[in-house]
Parts: C-alpha cells; sequence; structure tokens
C-alpha cells in the first residue's frame, strides 16, 4: 500500500514541502508517481522518518545522506561520521540528564529563586561537560 505526500506529511508530522526538498536535493531518490502524485510505500516512510531522527539527533542534511549513503565506495566516510555523531549525542545525553535532574529539583526546591538557592544542584550543574 502506498500513500500520497500529504498522508505521509500528517504521519510523520512533517511539512510536505520538506519531504518534496527532501526528494529534490536526492535524500529519498526517485519518488515514484502515480498520476503524477508522489506515492511513499512503506521503505520511503521509514527513509523519512530516518532523516528526521538524524536532523533531530543534530546532522546536518548533507551528514544525513552521507550516513544513509547505500553505495560501497566512501562507506569508511559514513562509519567515521557515525561515530563523530555517536560522541556528540553521548556527550548530548549526559547534558540532558543533568538538565532532567535540575528541572527535578526545581519542581522539589523550596527555595524562593534559583539565585538564592543554596542547594546541592549547584554541584551537579557545574560539572565541566556541560561547558561543551
Amino acid at each position: 500500500m502506498t500513500m500520497g505526500i500529504g498522508v505521509v506529511a500528517d504521519k510523520l508530522g512533517m511539512a510536505a514541502s520538506a519531504i518534496r526538498y527532501y526528494e529534490e536535493i536526492g535524500l529519498l531518490g526517485d519518488v515514484p508517481r502515480v498520476g503524477g502524485c508522489r506515492r511513499f510505500d512503506s521503505a520511503l516512510v521509514q527513509r523519512l522518518r530516518l532523516i528526521r531522527l538524524l536532523g533531530d539527533s543534530g546532522f546536518s542534511l548533507e551528514e544525513a545522506r552521507l550516513l544513509m549513503s547505500d553505495s560501497s565506495p566512501g562507506r569508511g566516510d559514513s562509519r567515521e561520521l557515525g561515530r563523530r555523531k555517536l560522541t556528540e549525542i553521548e556527550a548530548q545525553m549526559q547534558r540532558l540528564e543533568v538538565a532532567r535532574a535540575v528541572v527535578e529539583w526545581g519542581l522539589r526546591c523550596q527555595c524562593a529563586t534559583f539565585g538564592e538557592c543554596t542547594c546541592e544542584i549547584h554541584e551537579v550543574m557545574s560539572t565541566p561537560s556541560l561547558g561543551k
């Protein structure tokens, strides 16, 4: 079963214009058409999900293209990119864990304002990894 671009856009929470752009720059390959209308199968929908996930994870569209490259030449480049991005994602996850701790603390803290607070959360926030 295939879907039109509007259905896919709604399903994925993406703008149809973004999907058309991804096709234009070659991230989707040739999208089949029926009667001039784009038709997306489950493989193309999964590819769009991956593009969005990569974007949400800090990959540029060019980096997404490299990572999703189906050709064997240059595969080493995509693996190196993957390793580098994995390091960045892990650092981001550490910062998010600290951010979660701060928000959870803030919900429990009885101090009038953050600036007046003398709680131990300030020690957590002074972690060197937060400066990255």
